[in-house]
């Protein structure tokens, strides 16, 4: 069955990522807990008059694009696609479709690529109102890819490809998974952590108290000069 992140809007997903600190993000820890609350939500939503729709603001929606696809033998393809979320795994996913095969014989037609298949994706986007070509990476982990959704002195990562740009508008921060100070370890993006992160910057403090992650995040690193990431 295909999923979307519109059509999967009765969950409540919760990533949680817990990775060993290294110089090259080859080596992630087991994650666990992936959906730890799934569950309980679902049965939030069952009981709202049987409807299981929940605005689409509650999850980002994923965008298709042509992604460069490394797999763990090292050979490359190329797929057009969004990202998906297959639920039961808990793991994001690239849907190949195979034209030579009708829609009524889905298990030939499709195939799933699955993050952790993978070394990592890559797609060209434009930047800028110039439109300057960048390539945006994602870094396989084992349920998700890790995109550098925003960088600063505080790099924020997203399971999802779109990046804070002021010419992209698709950007949505409620992808945000991880976060990570200069060159320090990667961890979940969570209150605890980056109160820890931002220490002493006062504004960057307070917007965290009012619960607006993102804005803070964009405050300390305003406010804080950028140590060069390699």
């Amino acid at each position: 069955m295909q999923f979307s992140f519109k059509t999967l809007s009765t969950f409540s997903i919760i990533i949680l990522l817990v990775f060993s600190a290294n110089n090259s993000f080859a080596q992630f820890s087991e994650m666990k807990a992936i959906f730890a609350k799934m569950k309980e939500r679902e049965k939030e939503l069952r009981a709202m008059e049987g409807n299981y729709f929940v605005p689409a603001k509650s999850q980002p929606d994923s965008y298709e694009y042509t992604f460069q696809v490394v797999l763990k033998d090292s050979s490359k393809t190329e797929v057009y696609s969004r990202i998906y979320m297959d639920t039961a795994a808990g793991k994001t996913y690239l849907l190949v479709i195979d034209n030579k095969f009708s829609k009524s014989d889905p298990s030939h037609r499709e195939r799933k690529i699955y993050a952790d298949q993978t070394i990592s994706i890559t797609r060209i986007a434009s930047s800028g109102y110039l439109n300057h070509p960048v390539e945006v990476k994602g870094m396989a982990t084992d349920s998700c890819w890790m995109f550098k959704a925003i960088k600063g002195s505080v790099t924020a990562y997203s399971y999802l490809s779109e990046y804070d740009d002021r010419a992209n508008d698709h950007f949505d921060s409620e992808a945000i998974i991880a976060i990570q100070l200069n060159e320090g370890p990667i961890v979940q993006y969570s209150e605890k952590n980056l109160t820890q992160m931002v220490g002493q910057d006062a504004r960057a403090l307070e917007i965290i108290q009012n619960k607006n992650y993102y804005r803070a995040i964009k405050r300390f690193n305003k406010d804080t000069p950028t140590i060069e990431k390699k």
